[in-house]
């Protein structure tokens, strides 16, 4: 059995949301909830949120607009369906309207180019030096040619995967710390050593006059326009 909540951190992404005031529809695209340390007995995509990553999932669920409707996905890993979840039961107790969460059949983030990354990509080293651009090529997109890739399959309603907000409307994604790590680099010049990504932390996009605004612990950038889709 999952222990009791318990109190619930800071979470930067709330203040981004609604910093200066609530836009008409947003998406989020967020780091999951706390998981258990690596097992390499145990298969990645398999490893589970913590107790506590679990209670903070749910809390910040709650404390996310109800004014909103809320759509939810995720990646094929456990902690980020787990992560899903639990914001929707969160939102739900807080009087909101959820839509149940689901996989993205595609694979947003498909910057990867060859399996010997993996040999590399859990070692400390490894995020600071892909963002750093110190990884060897042929191993993986660079991080703005991947927070590229990512961007333009989120916001594209021509893939007809990931969910296109209306006015009203919440999208949240739930992804990993690579996704994370690249979008703040690449929008906001944030490097790793200086703002590692934490768990339930993310950035928020505002779409709205033919551009999008993407908000980051009270930063803001504008999207640029080359990176949406056509």
């Amino acid at each position: 059995m999952e222990s009791a909540p318990v109190p619930s951190p800071e979470y930067p992404i709330l203040r981004d949301l609604s910093d200066p005031a609530l836009p008409r529809k947003a998406v989020l695209f967020l780091r999951h909830a706390e998981r258990e340390e690596i097992d390499p007995r145990i298969p990645n995509h398999d490893v589970p949120l913590t107790a506590r990553g679990v209670a903070d999932a749910r809390a910040l669920g709650a404390l996310l607009p109800t004014s909103f409707r809320l759509l939810l996905t995720h990646t094929r890993f456990q902690r980020t369906r787990r992560t899903a979840e639990a914001l929707a039961e969160g939102f739900a107790s807080a009087g909101g309207r959820p839509v149940p969460p689901r996989q993205l059949q595609s694979r947003l983030g498909s910057y990867v180019l060859s399996d010997d990354l993996y040999r590399i990509a859990y070692t400390p080293r490894f995020l600071p030096d892909w963002i750093s651009g110190n990884i060897p090529p042929g191993l993986i997109l660079g991080p703005s040619e991947a927070a590229k890739m990512l961007l333009r399959r989120m916001l594209d309603p021509s893939t007809g995967d990931c969910p296109v907000p209306a006015d009203g409307e919440l999208y949240a994604h739930v992804a990993h710390d690579w996704d994370i790590s690249s979008l703040r680099w690449s929008l906001f010049g944030m490097r790793f050593e200086d703002a590692p990504p934490g768990f339930l932390e993310g950035i928020v996009f505002v779409p709205g006059d033919g551009l999008v605004e993407a908000r980051c612990l009270g930063r803001r950038a504008r999207v640029p326009d080359g990176w949406l889709p056509g």
